[in-house]
């Protein structure tokens, strides 16, 4: 079950309470809503790259794909120790370093 998602959770990091509107949310996003006895779920993986998809073409954009190895490590790939930041990336730039402690802030929380 740690590669479901319940689509309540889903809903909570969407901003969204109905069901409804959480799973047009997914079918625009072409991700499968599962039903397993009386609850829904999407799978984890899925649902956190279509969720985290524009910030991801954001850095891409602007950063020329500098920021990239961060942001997957820290949020795509969805594993325990998501909170320890690749110790050999070091920031360049005075954004760089902005962004990356936002990013260690919000996985502190």
């Amino acid at each position: 079950m740690e590669n479901l998602i319940n689509i309540s959770q889903a809903g909570q990091m969407l901003g969204y309470l109905d069901r409804r509107t959480i799973s047009e949310w997914c079918n625009n996003h072409h991700l499968p809503v599962f039903k397993i006895g009386k609850k829904y779920f999407l799978l984890k993986e899925e649902f956190e790259e279509a969720f985290y998809k524009p910030i991801n073409t954001h850095l891409n954009k602007k950063n020329n794909n500098s920021l990239q190895p961060v942001f997957k490590q820290t949020f795509i790939k969805g594993n325990n120790d998501s909170h320890s930041i690749d110790k050999a990336y070091t920031p360049v730039g005075e954004n760089e370093k902005r962004f990356l402690g936002v990013l260690n802030s919000l996985a502190k929380k």
